[in-house]
């Protein structure tokens, strides 16, 4: 009877065996011949060429990719050596990450209050501006102890262009942005002590440089996670600046106000075609150079599953559906600010199924299709914390407009309904927290962002 079971059992494991062969030789069958680059994907090809090859050596990434080198070192020199050796090590097909410790160094020790100051200083403004004052009189020997970090990150303000000319790869080594982060809070702390002593010529001239840097770099990113981390750095620029004017008297804060806060976010800066367009790059090269690099090992068993999948991945043919995907993506955000949420509500509530425009399973380039299935991020919601800069830019110009006519914050709400500057989305003013003395801006995706409304801590 024993011997019974073990050989009915034997013919069924040989069976299943004999139906996973012939269905992987199948799939081999059905898996032959890639596709030819689609229009999308030629379009996009083209694009991101021709971005990679407007840079010079003269160039804010490069600079930023140098930023966090020993403070000896010229960063613009370091972050062109990263890029070079980057780009050599991608192409022969390297492995980048490990070229790029050749040459890397990492950054020196950064005191405690400005990391705290760099994490509540965005819209956390009460308790930011508990933490100025309860250190204002040790912020200018610590500014001194950093004056070289606070010089770089002007130096960085002065360049105006931005390309990110290396490959858009998971093997790729990013900025230290962290530290960029940190440098602005020294801007801004530096700023936020000059108005206290009401120099609003030397406010404005920090507030402006970092204005204008950061929103031509909106405009120039070239991928995503730069898209993200320059909005991250305005949001943080425009909270900063509402607690620096905060600190004026009501005759200084129209001269001590930025000029180009009066620009609107104009369509080149809200592009996201540039930042989709490296998505689609990343997604492109991890199937074609990084797809070893996606297994947490080595190991055999991970070895023999990257030979089985590899001829199941039609890498043409996938990178011409991501194209299609990120071309239809860019024409849904191409309205206007009221139309925007209803466009972003539509990205987001698409399934990935559907994203990946096709059944769950297929013969034809099935490990594509997964992985444009599992590709799916919600993009959306990224063009709405770009899109939301708009709102703070209307209302960091509102609220500047208030405080240089003296108004007292029992007297804002009245002041709100009349103005002419609008939560974008809705056309409705901004709402009043009369118990948080704050002003607020709900954006897309549940976004709501505060900004403190308080008479100067001088009248």
């Amino acid at each position: 009877m024993i011997k019974g079971v073990m050989k009915g059992l034997s013919w069924i494991l040989l069976s299943l065996l004999a139906f996973v062969v012939c269905a992987y030789l199948l799939l081999l069958a059905a898996n032959m011949r890639d596709s030819e680059p689609s229009a999308s994907a030629l379009q996009l090809q083209r694009f991101t060429e021709q971005r990679m090859q407007a840079a010079t050596g003269n160039n804010a990434y490069a600079y930023v990719m140098g930023f966090a080198a020993a403070s000896d070192i010229d960063p613009l020199h370091f972050g062109n050596d990263r890029i070079k050796v980057i780009n050599q090590t991608f192409n022969t097909d390297g492995n980048v990450r490990e070229a790029d410790k050749t040459i890397y160094s990492p950054t020196p020790m950064f005191p405690a209050v400005f990391t705290q100051l760099a994490t509540t200083c965005q819209f956390q403004n009460l308790t930011c501006q508990q933490q100025l004052i309860a250190e204002q009189d040790q912020l200018t020997s610590l500014l001194q102890q950093q004056d070289w970090l606070l010089a770089r990150y002007q130096k960085l303000l002065a360049f105006n262009e931005w390309h990110e000319n290396v490959p858009v790869s998971t093997q790729t080594p990013m900025p230290d942005y962290r530290l960029i982060t940190k440098a602005q809070t020294l801007l801004m702390t530096h700023a936020w002590l000059l108005a206290t002593q009401q120099d609003a010529i030397a406010v404005n001239r920090l507030l402006s440089a970092d204005i204008h840097f950061w929103r031509k770099a909106l405009a120039d990113a070239d991928t995503l996670l730069s898209k993200l981390v320059i909005t991250g750095l305005i949001k943080n620029d425009l909270g900063w600046a509402n607690l620096i004017l905060q600190q004026l008297t009501p005759d200084n804060v129209a001269a001590a106000t930025p000029q180009i806060w009066a620009l609107p976010f104009n369509d080149e800066e809200r592009a996201m075609l540039p930042a989709l367009a490296g998505e689609w790059a990343l997604f492109n090269n991890t199937i074609k150079h990084d797809l070893r690099s996606q297994q947490m090992d080595s190991s055999i068993a991970n070895d023999l599953n990257i030979r089985l999948l590899k001829p199941l991945i039609q890498k043409q043919e996938s990178a011409n559906r991501y194209a299609d995907l990120v071309l239809s993506i860019n024409d849904t955000l191409q309205v206007t600010y009221e139309q925007l949420p209803a466009a972003i509500e539509h990205l987001n509530n698409l399934p990935p199924n559907k994203i990946a425009a096709g059944v769950p399973f297929k013969l034809y380039n099935p490990v594509g299709e997964l992985m444009l299935a599992g590709n799916h991020v919600a993009l959306g919601s990224y063009a709405a914390k770009v899109a939301d800069l708009e709102g703070l830019r209307r209302m960091s110009v509102m609220l500047a407009e208030f405080r240089s006519r003296g108004l007292s914050a029992s007297e804002l709400q009245q002041h709100l309904s009349q103005s002419t500057l609008h939560n974008p989305y809705t056309d409705q003013p901004y709402l009043w927290d009369a118990v948080q003395q704050s002003v607020i801006f709900n954006g897309l995706n549940g976004s709501s962002y505060r900004f403190l409304y308080k008479q100067s801590s001088v009248l």
